[in-house]
C-alpha cells in the first residue's frame, strides 16, 4: 500500500544525490498518489500492460480502465486514459452517447485537477482524435510533456500527433526518445524503422534493423523490403516473404504476401492466397489494405492485372464493400475512400474518373499528412494503371521528394505501370531513379 510513498522517497533521494532541487510542481506530483486504492491501480496497470499487445479501442482495455475509475472515482490518470480510449474508439464513426460521455469525463478531470498534466493529456486525446485539430493537440501534449518528460504514454501520443502533422523528422526524434525510455520493447524500434523508410533514410533504417536484438515479424518484413535495394528481384522477395509468413504465422500480415505475389507477377498465387484468406485459413482481422480489412479490392486488382479490363468479376463487390465500410465506420479513414475509388475506376479503364478521384484524395490528404505519406504510392499506381503518364511520373517524383512509401527501388510496383513501361518519358524516369 505504500508503494507510491516509496517511489516518492526514491525520487527525492536521487535528486539529493545529484545535488538537485525539486521544483514545487515536482514536489506536488510526488506527494499526490495516483490512487490510494490498490485494486483500482491494479486494474489500471492491467490496462497499461494490454496496451502493449492490443489497441486502445479493445473492449478489454476499456473495461480495465472502467474498473479502475469505478473503484476510485477520483483516479485522475485512469480517467485521462479512459478519455483517450473513448476518443480513439470514435475516430471514424461517432457515437453521440459516447462523445457526450467523453466530454463529461473531461469536465470531471477538470473539476478534479484543472492544472494537472492528466487534464492536458485528456484534452490532447480529444483534440487529436475527435476534433482532429493536430496543431492544438500538439501544443497541449507539449505542455504535458514539460511536466512529465519521462512519461512514455505522453511521448507516444506526441509522436503520433507529429505524424499527422506531417513532421516525420520530428516524429523520428520522439520515437528515438521512446526507444531510450523503453529499450526492450520492439514497438519503438519497429516504429523508428518504419518512419526512417517513410523519410527515405534507408541506410539508417537498415542500420537500426541490424542493431536490433529483437525478433519480430515487423522488422523481418522491413528487412526483406529494404533488401530489394540490392537484388531488385521480386521473385526472390516473394520467396523470402513466404518464409516469413510461415515463421511468424501468428503475427504476419496476409496483405504483404498478396503484394509480393503481385510484384512477382504470380497472379495465380495471389488468387490462391486470397482464397485461403476468405476460407478462414488466416485471421479474419489480419488483412490491411488502405486501412480496410477486406479482400474485394485486392481481388479486383488481381483480376485486372491478370486479364485487363475485360474481366471485371469483382467490381460490384469492391464498390459495395467500400460503401459498407464507409457507412459502418469499419473501414479506413474517410480520406481513403477517394483513393480506393481511384483504384476501382482504374480497373474499369476510366482514366478521367480515376484522375478526378486521385485529385480529390490529394485535397483531403493535405489535411491529414500521415495519410498522404502512407498511401501516396497507391495513388501513383492508380494513375499508372490508366496510362496517365505525366500525372503518374509527377506523383512518383513528389513521393520521392517528400515522406512516402514511394521507393527508388520500384520493381515491386512495376506491374501497375505495365501500360506505360515503354513510354519514353517513363523509361527516362526509371533510368533516372536507378542512377542512369
Amino acid at each position: 500500500a505504500n508503494i507510491f510513498s516509496i517511489q516518492a522517497e526514491i525520487a527525492r533521494a536521487i535528486a539529493a544525490a545529484l545535488d538537485s532541487t525539486l521544483t514545487r510542481q515536482d514536489a506536488t506530483q510526488l506527494n499526490v498518489l495516483p490512487t490510494g486504492n490498490m485494486a483500482a491501480y491494479r486494474a489500471y496497470h492491467e490496462a497499461m500492460e494490454m496496451r502493449e499487445t492490443t489497441t486502445m479501442r479493445a473492449p478489454e482495455y476499456i473495461a480495465s480502465l472502467e474498473r479502475a475509475v469505478a473503484l476510485d472515482p477520483d483516479f485522475v490518470r485512469a480517467w485521462a486514459e479512459l478519455a483517450g480510449a473513448l476518443s480513439f474508439a470514435n475516430i471514424r464513426q461517432r457515437d453521440p452517447d459516447e462523445i457526450q460521455r467523453l466530454e463529461n469525463i473531461l469536465e470531471r478531470i477538470r473539476a478534479l485537477a484543472p492544472e494537472s498534466w492528466e487534464y492536458l493529456v485528456a484534452q490532447s486525446y480529444y483534440t487529436y482524435y475527435i476534433l482532429k485539430d493536430y496543431d492544438r493537440a500538439y501544443a497541449l501534449i507539449s505542455q504535458a510533456r514539460a511536466m512529465r518528460p519521462s512519461d512514455i504514454q505522453i511521448l507516444e501520443l506526441k509522436s503520433w500527433i507529429q505524424r499527422r502533422q506531417g513532421d516525420i523528422a520530428g516524429g523520428i526524434d520522439s520515437i528515438r526518445e521512446g526507444r531510450i525510455l523503453d529499450p526492450r520493447s520492439p514497438y519503438w524500434r519497429t516504429r523508428l524503422v518504419n518512419n526512417l523508410v517513410l523519410a527515405h533514410r534507408y541506410d539508417e533504417a537498415i542500420d537500426e534493423i541490424e542493431k536490433a536484438r529483437i525478433d519480430s515479424y515487423g522488422l523481418a518484413w522491413l528487412r526483406t523490403m529494404l533488401g530489394m535495394r540490392d537484388h531488385r528481384d521480386p521473385r526472390l522477395m516473394l520467396e523470402q516473404i513466404k518464409a516469413l509468413q510461415q515463421e511468424y504465422r501468428a503475427d504476419a500480415t496476409p496483405f504483404h504476401l498478396w503484394e509480393a505475389h503481385i510484384a512477382a507477377r504470380d497472379y495465380a498465387g495471389a488468387t490462391a492466397h486470397l482464397d485461403a484468406f476468405e476460407a478462414g485459413e488466416l485471421p479474419a482481422d489480419s488483412w490491411r489494405f488502405l486501412g480496410v480489412p477486406d479482400v474485394h479490392l485486392a481481388r479486383l486488382i488481381t483480376g485486372w492485372l491478370q486479364h485487363g479490363s475485360d474481366r471485371m468479376d469483382h467490381s460490384a463487390e469492391a464498390r459495395a464493400s467500400l460503401e459498407a465500410g464507409l457507412d459502418t465506420g469499419s473501414g479506413g479513414l474517410t480520406v481513403n475512400y477517394s483513393l480506393a475509388m481511384a483504384l476501382i475506376t482504374a480497373t474499369e479503364g476510366n482514366k478521367e474518373e480515376t484522375g478526378r478521384q486521385v485529385r480529390g484524395w490529394r485535397r483531403e490528404a493535405n489535411e491529414d499528412l500521415a495519410e498522404l505519406a502512407m498511401q501516396r504510392h497507391f495513388a501513383c499506381r492508380a494513375l499508372g494503371m490508366v496510362a496517365a503518364v505525366p500525372a503518374a511520373i509527377e506523383c512518383l517524383r513528389s513521393g520521392l521528394a517528400e515522406p512516402s512509401l514511394v521507393m527508388p527501388f520500384i520493381e515491386p510496383s512495376l506491374p501497375y505501370y505495365d501500360s506505360i513501361r515503354d513510354d519514353p518519358r517513363f523509361v527516362e524516369f526509371l533510368s533516372e531513379i536507378r542512377g542512369g
